[in-house]
């Protein structure tokens, strides 16, 4: 009996191999408990076992010995494409069924371009491998493993993955043990695609060869070289195209909504397009600079008469206030809800009660919901607002930093000591290294913290607080605390509050889209926000008897990720942009231990509705610091425009411009300030 060579044993067994572990996959899915997702699997249950019993029979229809046989070689190309083919839009459907419900409802052309791009890079690995089908079997996988990524990014934050979380990979990782992960339907179905995939590809292969045959080395390295030319084609295409101009306009206000609209795929592709950093419609140096002017012009010329400005501006040169911000995760109020406040919810109440020495407070209109948190950092520590960076980017995790002016480095060349503080990894969001690019002295991580209170499994507030008094204590230079909390992070099904915290929500059976009892998770979001709201009273009462003086400026940084299913059951019939602006507003406080200057000039504590990219440029103006020429423009604007996000922007009497409408439709003084944020931020970056 002739002995096998190696390579052939290699092949053998790799042809043999795919088809088992499909089937298993697909078996595994028998777990599920819904009628649909065992039919399914079933069926590719089915399917698998026989192809895999019979591959060889059915293969022998069409594979010969005689490789100079023309019919035999068209017949197995054939076969090839046709297996590639079902391959294709088998790890098509296992990608998009596992998190897309409405998988039906993907734009045509959408499907098309996906379809197009899986089967392109099969076909790319086929002939590379000398037209073995397996070694197409990484591209099934990798949809099928995207699908699980967007599947548990919807359940857990209900977002999608964009290009730049790629860069983030670190900070997942790290709070993905806060997370109850349940394996519904549409995954093990989305399995059962990924196994009929497989099994298609273990048909792609060529024909039995006689005894002795070796294929020409020239064939070899011409098929090698057409599959690196498919794929250099594909990346070709994609990077002479404008996906957004050809109707895959990602919209980052309905980032999951949209992705599941064109596909994750041609909505992935679009986000990478998106990475780059565009001038806007008739951009120049010159003109930005004159904008520029202008803005800084008209806000010295409103400001030289404000008695208010004038003496807290006199006042802060003689205190220098040490002023601490403490960004605080996932704080909000939801009593906004009706289905919450009907139950007796008003939210967090300590923070309402709040009167002396307050400043000024109310809602601080965010662009991000769910997560990124950085991005709400970068916001107010820079001025700068997203809507003039774009979606789907992290700019603490893709650009240089080092020469962006911001509140670190301008309190610095006060004079001022300046600490970052989060009681996490540092590598979480590239945060050791933008606080370094943004000129913060040290960063106090996790490491940071001996033995930290905890609460709902994270680092309590409380925590963090100490630490602050503790540096306003042992340090008497001027300070500048920034304080990015971790208590509330999501999820809220983790049963680790105790029972007698939680308020008891019954919200009548409602669940949110992965199926979640809303009113239990409601309920253990809530007592983590009531803890929140309970230190930090405490917090404000230690600062007022400390002696020296300081100001708090207190914000959240983001919604929970389930407050679009209250939204939902709480507002119906609303536009889409006034119901969808809900979610990205949080709660602000500014807050001194000592009487400001300019605090009741102007008719007692403010009630505030702004965007977060002014937020620190504000809290300056109120404790009268000197203020970058960036920071007026970015004022002056707010006079108009006292909001701008990445939703779009609001008018000061409350007009509500959707980011859905585009930029084109904007009052111009949204447009003169892009000018000035692209001369200041994006020429700045690397």
């Amino acid at each position: 009996m002739r002995s096998l060579s190696v390579s052939t044993r290699v092949w053998m067994c790799a042809y043999a191999i795919p088809p088992l572990v499909a089937l298993v996959a697909a078996l595994a899915g028998l777990l599920a408990a819904d009628a649909a997702s065992v039919a399914a699997c079933v069926f590719a249950c089915a399917v698998c076992a026989l192809v895999t019993s019979r591959r060889d029979a059915l293969a022998a229809l069409i594979r010969t010995h005689a490789q100079d046989n023309p019919v035999a070689r068209v017949a197995g190309g054939a076969r090839d494409v046709v297996a590639l083919s079902l391959a294709a839009a088998c790890a098509f459907l296992s990608l998009e069924t596992t998190y897309n419900a409405n998988v039906g409802g993907i734009m045509p052309e959408g499907a098309r371009m996906a379809l197009s791009l899986v089967f392109g890079a099969m076909l790319a690995l086929y002939l590379i491998a000398q037209r073995h089908g397996v070694a197409a079997v990484p591209v099934a996988v990798a949809c099928q493993v995207a699908g699980f990524v967007d599947y548990f990014l919807v359940m857990f934050k209900g977002t999608v993955v964009q290009p730049a979380d790629l860069l983030a990979l670190s900070t997942a990782a790290s709070v993905s043990g806060g997370y109850v992960y349940l394996l519904k339907s549409s995954v093990f179905v989305g399995l059962s695609f990924c196994a009929l995939s497989v099994c298609a590809l273990s048909f792609a292969g060529p024909a039995a060869a006689p005894e002795g045959y070796r294929r020409p080395a020239g064939l070899r390295v011409a098929l090698v070289a057409i599959g690196v030319c498919i794929v250099a084609a594909m990346g070709n295409n994609l990077a002479g195209r404008e996906l957004a101009d050809e109707g895959f306009a990602v919209r980052y206000y309905y980032l999951r909504e949209s992705t599941e609209e064109m596909g994750i795929i041609p909505s992935f592709a679009s986000m990478v397009q998106d990475l780059r950093l565009k001038p806007p419609v008739g951009y120049s140096d010159e003109r930005a600079a004159e904008v520029e002017r202008d803005l800084v012009g008209a806000y010295d010329a409103r400001c030289a008469n404000d008695l208010a400005r004038t003496a807290a501006t006199a006042q802060f040169q003689g205190k220098q206030p040490a002023i601490v911000a403490v960004m605080n995760e996932t704080f909000t109020d939801l009593s906004v809800y009706d289905v919450l406040a009907r139950q007796g919810y008003a939210g967090p109440t300590g923070l309402k009660s709040l009167a002396d020495g307050v400043m000024e407070r109310g809602w601080v209109n965010v662009s991000v919901y769910g997560g990124s948190t950085c991005n709400s950092e970068f916001e107010f520590l820079t001025d700068v607002s997203m809507a003039y960076v774009g979606g789907g980017k992290s700019p603490y995790a893709m650009y240089d930093l080092s020469h962006v002016d911001n509140l670190a480095r301008q309190l610095g060349r006060m004079g001022y000591a300046t600490h970052a503080m989060h009681p996490n990894l540092a590598s979480n969001w590239s945060r050791d290294r933008a606080y370094a690019m943004l000129g913060f002295d040290d960063f106090i991580d996790i490491t940071g913290f001996e033995s930290p209170s905890l609460f709902h499994g994270e680092p309590s507030d409380a925590a963090t607080y100490d630490k602050v008094i503790e540096l306003l204590e042992t340090d008497e230079r001027p300070q500048f605390v920034f304080d990015v909390t971790m208590q509330n992070h999501s999820g809220y099904d983790q049963g680790n509050v105790d029972k007698s915290l939680l308020p008891g929500f019954d919200l009548e059976g409602r669940v949110d889209d992965s199926g979640n009892d809303l009113g239990a998770i409601s309920d253990e979001y809530v007592a983590c926000i009531n803890e929140s709201d309970r230190a930090l009273l405490e917090f404000v009462d230690r600062l007022s008897r400390l002696d020296r003086p300081v100001c708090l400026v207190f914000f959240g940084d983001h919604h929970p990720y389930f407050s679009g299913d209250l939204n939902d059951a709480s507002f119906e019939g609303e536009d889409r942009g006034t119901h969808l602006a809900r979610l990205y507003q949080t709660n602000y406080l500014m807050w001194a231990n000592y009487d400001v200057a300019s605090n009741g000039m102007d008719g007692g504590p403010a009630v505030g509705n702004r965007g977060l990219s002014t937020l620190g440029a504000a809290m300056l103006e109120r404790l009268g610091a000197p203020l970058t020429d960036h920071q007026k423009c970015v004022l002056q604007t707010s006079m108009e425009l006292p909001i701008i996000s990445l939703m779009g922007c609001g008018e000061a009497d409350g007009t509500w411009h959707s980011a859905e409408e585009g930029p084109a439709s904007f009052p111009q003084a949204y447009r003169d300030l892009g000018l000035v944020e692209y001369r200041n931020f994006a020429t700045n970056v690397s």
